[in-house]
């Protein structure tokens, strides 16, 4: 009885190679773009706080930050936030490594702040995660049971002279010992408002 053998011929396995670096190529590319459902949640919830949309961020919180904290309370705490610091505009930079979000806050008062903004992510049924909201997530590095605070104090009013040297107005009472018309130039001056 004659045996046959089958000799695999390169010409036949040439489509089938071409296939597997075709399927190999697609998927690096594919894998390449993948991102994780975290850093999707955390890049969303930073764009909608540069945008200032509350709804937005609050439609992101997980499960269980959502039973343990309402709409009005999370807007009230950006809200003064915003105040304490003079906010003008947020700027948000991409996330890294998945959960953290570099953050400019430009202020009136303090110019430029910037760092880094770690934000946790948590359970959200049926969806992407959730952020695992606290009110800390206000500003980069607090920490937990910390609040933004600002106090301003003023230095000593300084005296007003005249060009030979002599004093206009000095003290906490702007009092002249060149008289009342010195006085009346100078102007009365007390403790600066506290709208001020």
């Amino acid at each position: 009885m004659a045996r046959r053998h089958l000799i695999a011929s390169p010409k036949r396995f040439a489509p089938l190679a071409a296939s597997a670096a075709l399927a190999l190529i697609g998927g690096v590319a594919v894998g390449a773009r993948y991102e994780p459902p975290e850093k999707r949640t955390v890049a969303a919830f930073a764009q909608a706080w540069e945008r200032g949309d509350h709804r937005a961020m609050y439609a992101l919180l997980s499960d269980a930050a959502r039973k343990r904290t309402s709409y009005e309370r999370l807007q009230r705490t950006y809200r003064e936030a915003a105040e304490t610091l003079t906010l003008r505009r947020i700027r948000v930079g991409p996330v890294q490594q998945d959960d953290r979000v570099p953050v400019t806050l430009e202020t009136r008062i303090f110019g430029a702040l910037r760092g880094v903004l770690v934000i946790p992510t948590g359970k959200r049924d049926g969806q992407d995660p959730g952020v695992e909201w606290t009110a800390e997530l206000v500003y980069p590095g607090l920490h937990r049971g910390e609040k933004l605070k600002r106090e301003t104090t003023l230095p000593e009013r300084a005296s007003i002279l005249a060009r030979d040297g002599q004093a206009i107005a000095k003290g906490p009472e702007r009092l002249s010992d060149l008289g009342p018309l010195a006085a009346e130039i100078a102007g009365r001056g007390g403790p600066a408002p506290e709208a001020r």
